[in-house]
């Protein structure tokens, strides 16, 4: 058998900002910032292709066994830039200003497995869930070079299923 999936996933993620500043005047000096908290929005959409081995397991009860292809699409805010203000003498205190954010996007290939069980109410038509594990990784485009993330995990899901069926 084959077929395709879709998926989505978008969260607002809690990023904590703290730095270290070095002394203008003295060596090996640095001055901590104060924390600054803000949220990024991370966004995932992947398309799973797979070819499967359907597994009779009672009347209207089937399992299939698949694998394929992953195909990520991935949106996530990052910190570009910082804006830091001193004051002085004796410059004991660095604040921030603003905190600029981009969102970055990234497009990658991975690969999946998994198992899904169906109830066939017709020959057509049926509910299920599945099991699944997708893997991938893509480099996103940052100021201070690419940052390497990871993408997929475990997947769980109730849904649908139609089926088709070729005749020759």
């Amino acid at each position: 058998a084959i077929g395709a999936t879709y998926t989505q996933l978008t969260t607002d993620d809690s990023t904590l900002v703290t730095g270290s500043v070095p002394h203008p005047l003295l060596f090996n000096a640095f001055r901590q910032t104060a924390p600054e908290s803000l949220v990024l929005r991370h966004e995932k959409r992947v398309t799973h292709v797979q070819a499967g081995w359907i597994v009779p397991i009672a009347d209207r009860i089937e399992m299939w066994l698949v694998g394929g292809l992953s195909f990520f699409h991935v949106t996530q805010g990052v910190i570009v830039d910082v804006d830091l203000s001193e004051t002085g003498p004796p410059f004991t205190l660095v604040d921030v200003g603003a905190i600029r954010t981009q969102e970055h996007t990234a497009t990658a290939v991975g690969v999946n497995a998994g198992i899904d069980v169906a109830y066939l109410i017709t020959d057509q038509i049926g509910v299920g869930g599945f099991l699944r594990y997708a893997d991938g990784s893509a480099d996103l485009p940052t100021p201070g070079g690419d940052v390497s993330i990871s993408l997929g995990g475990l997947q769980v899901g109730a849904g649908v299923r139609v089926r088709f069926r070729l005749r020759r």
